[in-house]
């Protein structure tokens, strides 16, 4: 397993792509995402899943245009999707443009799934938004 981190978009938010065995899982694409692909080809990875810990803005600016890319399922917790509509998750204050819309499913706390070949378990991190995870 290894583990890369890319600061990303405005805020500089740090994105991990965690691979393993040729298969990767993104972690908070909070901008451009050109750099993330650049590695995931440079290294013949194959993005399986796009994980977003928490709903607000500076983490999805750039999961529509990698999931277009790469046909990755976007994972985002159920508790958040609230903030999804607003300005904490859609961007639109202090200049910055709106997050651009995609499609996901949502992952429970407690779950336990596969993710770039490595058996997960979705845990609750609750404090900075309802529905913090992973």
């Amino acid at each position: 397993m290894s583990v890369a981190v890319f600061p990303l978009g405005p805020l500089e938010t740090n994105c991990y792509i965690v691979s393993n065995e040729g298969q990767a899982v993104a972690i908070d694409v909070g901008g451009d995402p050109a750099p993330v692909s650049k590695y995931l080809k440079e290294h013949g990875l194959e993005l399986k899943a796009i994980c977003i810990t928490h709903m607000h803005f500076d983490h999805l600016y750039g999961v529509a245009a990698l999931a277009a890319e790469t046909h990755a399922t976007v994972y985002t917790p159920e508790k958040d999707k609230v903030i999804a509509s607003t300005v904490l998750g859609q961007g639109g204050s202090s200049g910055f443009p709106a997050v651009p819309k995609f499609e996901s499913v949502s992952i429970e706390p407690g779950n336990k799934t596969e993710f770039a070949g490595l058996e997960c378990k979705v845990l609750s991190v609750p404090g900075h938004t309802p529905g913090s995870r992973f």
